[in-house]
């Protein structure tokens, strides 16, 4: 009966991290421009106006922008500023780390979270009263998920 040592103990007695990283290293890190091209299609809310995938460790998150465009319904505008509308959403085939439930992307606290707190940073960052009456989407699919959702996604 031979011994076997697992990952996790191999890394725990080098002094690395689960990702194979040492104490004071930071993540690698890898941003991709325009992975989705713009297509000229007769659709124009389906245009994507600029897309990035990004790469944090072993964390991946793919963000797509579309607009501005205008609002479907009057009620949703506003005079002054656009309207941003910001998604994540986690890929079926990329769980969290450690984290094996079945969730539903639509009512996942953690993904909502991270939906408002980047919805607050880009806020603050993006000239919205530049686009009054109009509507800007912003959309995040994580594709894996091995921590740092949230930086990977800002």
């Amino acid at each position: 009966m031979g011994s076997s040592i697992r990952r996790t103990d191999l890394l725990a007695l080098s002094n690395l991290r689960n990702d194979g990283r040492k104490p004071e290293e930071i993540r690698r890190m890898r941003i991709q421009m325009g992975p989705i091209r713009t297509t000229s299609s007769g659709n124009t809310s389906e245009a994507v106006g600029g897309s990035a995938l990004v790469e944090m460790g072993l964390t991946i998150a793919l963000a797509t922008v579309r607009g501005p465009m205008a609002c479907a319904r009057r009620a949703d505008e506003l005079p002054d500023r656009a309207v941003m509308d910001v998604t994540v959403k986690a890929a079926p085939f990329a769980p969290s780390g450690g984290d094996r439930r079945i969730t539903n992307p639509n009512t996942d606290r953690r993904l909502i979270e991270i939906s408002h707190l980047l919805k607050r940073a880009l806020e603050a960052t993006i000239l919205l009263q530049l686009y009054p009456k109009s509507r800007i989407q912003v959309q995040v699919v994580v594709l894996a998920d091995d921590g740092g959702r949230l930086c990977a996604a800002i």
